[in-house]
């Protein structure tokens, strides 16, 4: 009996030892990616060379053309709007500035999909030490995903992916998967500056 135990624990530090050799050997390269930089909010994320970041005001969004998103900047009291235009189809990238507590928008998010099929999962993570949410929500083949970072307690940072759709054709399906890396490694350079 002695040796069945000792022989699991041995198994299980093996398994241990090799997990965390392959999280170690995980290194995420960002070579000739550029630094987004938002002075006024204090906070910075690296972004892939090929994109280009746009910023926009409540004002810039207010025409004539545009009904829908006046509406949601007002109804999610964001002041800023950065855009990354992307060189990859089916991908987009906003940040979003809201003028309200993580805890009001986490409340909207919930309240947003009350009524749809398609619930949001909702997990909590740290990025480079911040407390942040992240949501996904996946209709059809075509999954988004947001994540709400709290800068203080009244100000929250949403980083929005748009659609990533693994349907169809093997190069979508290879698109959605290295979409979801890029935006992934967006994340791990994302900070407040000091």
């Amino acid at each position: 009996m002695n040796k069945f135990i000792l022989v699991i624990i041995i198994i299980i530090i093996g398994v241990g030892i090799w997990w965390w050799q392959q999280s170690a050997n995980t290194v995420i390269t960002n070579t000739g990616w550029l630094t987004y930089e938002n002075r006024d909010y204090n906070f910075e994320l690296q972004y892939p060379n090929d994109w280009t970041p746009q910023e926009s005001s409540y004002d810039d969004i207010n025409t004539e053309e545009n009904k829908w998103e006046p509406k949601y900047w007002e109804d999610w009291k964001v002041v800023k709007k950065i855009s990354f235009n992307t060189s990859v189809e089916f991908f987009y990238l906003d940040v979003y500035i809201m003028d309200q507590s993580i805890e009001s928008v986490l409340d909207k998010v919930g309240k947003n999909h009350s009524n749809s099929p398609f619930q949001p999962s909702l997990e909590e993570i740290k990025i480079n030490a911040n407390q942040a949410y992240v949501t996904s929500v996946c209709d059809l083949g075509c999954c988004s995903k947001d994540v709400y970072i709290a800068k203080d307690e009244n100000t929250t940072i949403q980083i929005a992916r748009g659609a990533v759709c693994s349907v169809g054709s093997e190069e979508n399906i290879q698109k959605a998967e290295n979409n979801t890396n890029t935006f992934e490694q967006i994340l791990t350079t994302f900070k407040f500056a000091k």
